[in-house]
């Protein structure tokens, strides 16, 4: 089912009111190199366009957007033929005026990362507002480093399968010279306490001339409470070893009901103070 804006008194009168002059301009000039129409075809398609992302945008903000209709049914915003043309043609306009975060920029089709480049779109859109230059540095606030280094994911299957950073074929694809370290989990001490007969795989990829990880993969059952870990030391590139020397918080027992936690020196001199 097809709905439109059921408030279109929100919709300005003049639809070039949406973006500046200069990148409604900018638009309706590049449409036509696109689509063999007039420019008078051109302008009118190119504020339908317009008009089609307000009132989604203006949908999204009311508490029913996604929801069932009272039918059962389901709905969706569907674009005219001349909106649709114009979408395909606008990601072709040079320019910082259009930002597109989750599945349609197909880097990482995942909820949290979406909302990781939301973060950074937000970032790049009030630095610009500000004036302020931007910082497009690895892992700086106007860049989605994340989006190539370090996307957590897990499939919750039975075992779980959980990874973050990139595999030993993806690493030497980009030219890294790697080490591949393959744990068998059952020496973790902590896999006895999650179940009998525990088994579990984790590899660790190294990067051998950084000597900080570059990704890690786990095979298990409960693997999902190790990622975050994992992702942190793969962000922040922490040397390799030092890995083994931080100190961690051991998940929950099912068989002593605490939570267990092993401390530093600096933690328990912390303490008595």
């Amino acid at each position: 089912m097809s709905i439109t804006a059921d408030r279109p008194a929100t919709i300005a009168a003049d639809p070039c009111t949406l973006v500046s002059a200069e990148v409604f301009n900018k638009i309706t000039r590049y449409f036509p190199t696109r689509q063999e129409v007039s420019q008078t075809y051109a302008e009118r398609a190119v504020g339908q366009f317009l008009v089609f992302l307000k009132a989604y945008a203006d949908r999204m903000g009311r508490t029913d957007f996604g929801m069932l209709l009272p039918t059962g049914e389901s709905y969706q915003v569907v674009p005219t033929q001349p909106v649709d043309a114009v979408w395909h043609a606008v990601v072709g306009v040079d320019g910082d005026w259009l930002y597109a975060i989750g599945d349609i920029n197909h880097r990482a089709l995942l909820t949290h990362q979406g909302k990781y480049q939301a973060r950074i779109v937000g970032n790049v859109i009030a630095a610009r507002a500000a004036g302020r230059p931007l910082d497009t540095n690895a892992w700086g606030p106007h860049q989605t480093t994340a989006d190539t280094y370090a996307v957590p994911q897990v499939i919750f299957t039975d075992p779980e399968v959980g990874a973050v950073g990139m595999t030993a074929e993806q690493a030497e694809r980009a030219g890294y010279r790697v080490r591949v370290v393959d744990v068998d989990m059952v020496r973790v001490p902590g896999a006895a306490l999650w179940a009998d007969g525990y088994e579990g795989r984790a590899r660790m990829v190294v990067d051998l001339d950084g000597e900080h990880l570059l990704g890690v993969t786990f095979v298990g059952p409960g693997i999902a409470d190790l990622l975050h870990s994992a992702t942190i030391a793969v962000a922040s590139q922490v040397p390799s070893t030092d890995c083994g020397t931080r100190s961690r918080h051991s998940r929950r027992s099912p068989r002593c009901g605490c939570d267990c936690s092993r401390h530093t020196e600096a933690e328990r001199l912390s303490a008595v103070k």
